[in-house]
């Protein structure tokens, strides 16, 4: 088999993957929108790969004009990602009208050169995909950022909805799109084969994540934008340090023990202490200088101390993870090594030979 038929054979094989998880996120019910939208993209990419062939045949094999019109159809591939990244980041913000506004320099660029077959223009097209690319990580950045602090302020456990693997993906995409500014021109055969390659790796990370990705919900964003409106309406905080919270939340997290709940919220919490989430969340953040989620695993990390140090310890570290609160034990080493430097396996060596 030569290199055009192996390019062909992968070209399916690329194909039928998009295919195929676009048919199983459509039919996926849990958190429909997102998987729609899901869905969408990778029917989008599979399309691209659908008209693939076509630069085997007449007139695209000989014709750089219709070449490169036909790659061109690939470049709103970006744009795609685009809104994979903001559908993630902010469930339910992508419309119509925001979707035509980041395709409409594709369609400008792609009229103007079928009418001025410039080679300008397709350049453009080339380093503004770049570019946009560079949006898509800046975007990511920040968002990120704000999805943190957001999951932080209403979670006690952040590892379902955590997206730190997209951080990996997209570094796989940026590579992925310097491939396809690569292989953008004829005769590159085993650039191609490399592109359908890595876009199967990323896609296929991504299909698996996103299968398993709990959203934030639309209680997680109003209780933010209750926080920031509060903020931002300079509360009196010394009425806040009067009322306090020290009481009821020591009843609740050192007798009650509920930070044991590995689901537990800030809203379970609030309706426990009798207040509302601006409050609370001001008073956490404003006078204890910490955030609900360091909050809440600052307890754990207590219960998980107090079990390291019996006498006879019997549990592994796994189950003393479980009985605390932590949902998996890579977070509760985490969290231990942060607060003492050291596992907890170490901590209990050094705390019963200092004993003796």
């Amino acid at each position: 088999m030569d290199l055009t038929g192996i390019l062909g054979f992968i070209n399916g094989v690329c194909f039928m993957f998009f295919a195929t998880e676009a048919y199983s996120f459509f039919m996926r019910k849990k958190n429909k929108r997102f998987n729609t939208i899901i869905g969408c993209i990778f029917s989008f990419w599979s399309l691209l790969l659908l008209k693939d062939p076509l630069y085997q045949i007449e007139p695209f094999s000989s014709s750089e004009y219709y070449y490169k019109l036909l790659l061109m159809t690939e470049s709103p591939a970006v744009v795609s990602c685009a809104f994979y990244v903001m559908e993630l980041l902010n469930p339910c913000c992508l419309s119509w009208k925001k979707g035509l506004m980041h395709m409409a320099p594709y369609i400008l660029l792609f009229v103007s050169f079928f009418i001025f077959p410039y080679d300008i223009v397709y350049e453009i097209t080339m380093y503004y995909s770049l570019l946009y690319g560079g949006f898509i990580i800046v975007y990511l950045y920040f968002g990120t950022k704000k999805y943190n602090r957001l999951i932080k302020l209403y979670y006690s456990d952040t590892d379902k909805v955590d997206i730190k693997w997209l951080w990996r993906s997209v570094s796989l995409l940026a590579v992925a799109l310097v491939l396809w500014f690569f292989v953008a021109y004829p005769g590159r055969d085993v650039g191609d084969i490399i592109y359908y390659f890595s876009i199967m790796l990323i896609w296929g990370i991504i299909a698996y994540k996103s299968k398993r990705q709990e959203l934030i919900n639309d209680d997680v964003k109003s209780s933010a934008a209750e926080i920031e409106t509060l903020s931002s309406n300079d509360i009196d905080m010394d009425s806040i340090k009067v009322y306090g919270f020290e009481k009821e939340l020591s009843d609740l997290f050192e007798i009650k023990e509920i930070a044991r709940n590995p689901q537990l919220t800030m809203p379970e919490v609030v309706k426990m202490v009798g207040t509302n989430r601006s409050y609370f969340s001001s008073y956490l953040n404003s006078v204890l200088k910490v955030n609900f989620y360091d909050y809440v695993n600052g307890y754990r990390l207590l219960y998980a101390e107090k079990i390291l140090l019996s006498e006879n310890l019997e549990m592994s570290q796994e189950e003393i993870a479980q009985t605390v609160g932590f949902n998996s034990i890579s977070t509760y080493r985490r969290a231990f090594m942060k607060k003492h430097n050291m596992t907890p396996l170490q901590y209990r060596k050094y705390n019963v030979k200092k004993a003796d």
